[in-house]
């Protein structure tokens, strides 16, 4: 039986409880739960939650029927707590498993897909560097002369990489919406329309909490040390 053979023989088992047997970073873990789906070549779903048949530090062993115990899928190559993580070691895993041409497949998207992401990665840098003066001429019509110096110094370092521009833009853009009578519902606002997580948002709070007075309007704790993920 080849492994489309295999998926197909599995697929006809969705909608029926399973017990599915894999390691997981090397531990041992059953999940006993609903076969939602079988995804060719790459893993099920079980209430949500996705196992790879052979993956990044997680492949499944076996998959049995609650019912009658019956095996409807079983790896015998998996070795005792799988924990691959360098992908030549895990391709390697899955050609025992799959076609080679389906692992070479497999191989040119992912290469692709990392090809694509460093790409964009690079383009949102470079533009992350010419926003340089605009966030530091933004920034400085708020902060007072004895921070002004620090300020250059903090947009000139944060405005290398896309995400450290994102949180000063951020902190910025709190700064305006402050300094124009903005109260919490505001700012609030500002965070949830930019999506930023709690952890940007809070580098962007202490950003303008350590150059500004602006949310003392707001009754917001200060702080004279914060503990900035930003470098300094």
């Amino acid at each position: 039986m080849n492994a489309k053979e295999m998926f197909d023989e599995l697929k006809q088992y969705e909608g029926q409880e399973i017990k599915c047997y894999y390691w997981y970073y090397g531990q041992a873990v059953i999940c006993d739960e609903t076969l939602e789906k079988v995804e060719y070549y790459r893993g099920i779903e079980c209430k949500g939650q996705f196992i790879p048949f052979v993956g990044y530090g997680c492949a499944i062993v076996g998959i049995k029927l609650k019912s009658n115990g019956k095996t409807i899928f079983y790896n015998p190559n998996i070795e005792e707590q799988y924990d691959r993580r360098d992908q030549n070691e895990i391709e390697k895993a899955k050609v025992s498993l799959f076609e080679p041409e389906v692992v070479l497949k497999q191989r040119r998207r992912r290469i692709a897909r990392e090809q694509k992401a460093k790409m964009e990665r690079e383009i949102a840098n470079r533009q992350a560097e010419l926003k340089k003066p605009i966030l530091i001429e933004k920034g400085l019509k708020y902060i007072p002369e004895e921070l002004r110096e620090e300020w250059v110094k903090l947009v000139t370092i944060n405005t290398r990489d896309a995400y450290s521009c994102a949180v000063v833009e951020l902190s910025v853009e709190i700064m305006e919406a402050l300094y124009n009578g903005a109260d919490k519902e505001k700012i609030n606002k500002i965070l949830c329309d930019r999506g930023a997580s709690g952890y940007s948002a809070g580098c962007a709070i202490n950003i303008v909490l350590h150059f500004t007075n602006l949310l003392d309007q707001l009754s917001l704790p200060t702080t004279n040390d914060p503990k900035r993920t930003l470098h300094q």
